[in-house]
C-alpha cells in the first residue's frame, strides 16, 4: 500500500510540473510570436552562476536571487535544452511588437 501511495504521489508531482512547464511554453511561444523573444526570469543561488550563462541569453536585471532576462527566438530551443526552471515575465505597455 506505502508503495502505492508513493507511487502515485511521484506521478502527481511530475504531472504537476509538467503541466506548469507547459503552460510557461505556450506563454512564450505568444511571446515569440508577438515580439519575436521571450522575457524570463528564473531563480539564482549565488552571482557567480551569472558567469556560467551563455551569451545568447541577456541579462536585463538581477532582484535578490532572481535574473530577468530575454532571449530571442531563434535560442529559445537552447534554453528549454538548458533545463533551467523559468516563468514567462509578461511584457511592459512600452514593449512594441517587431513588425
Amino acid at each position: 500500500m506505502k508503495q502505492v501511495i508513493f507511487i502515485f504521489f511521484i506521478f502527481s508531482f511530475i504531472f504537476s510540473f509538467s503541466q506548469k512547464n507547459n503552460n510557461e511554453l505556450i506563454k512564450a511561444q505568444k511571446q515569440i510570436d508577438r515580439y519575436h523573444d521571450v522575457y524570463f526570469k528564473f531563480p539564482i543561488h549565488s552571482k557567480t552562476e551569472l558567469r556560467n550563462l551563455p551569451k545568447f541569453i541577456s541579462i536585463d536585471n538581477l532582484k535578490n536571487d532572481t535574473v530577468f532576462a530575454y532571449i530571442h527566438k531563434i535560442n529559445f530551443k537552447k534554453l528549454i535544452d538548458l533545463r533551467i526552471p523559468f516563468l514567462v515575465v509578461p511584457k511592459t505597455k512600452g514593449a512594441k511588437p517587431l513588425t
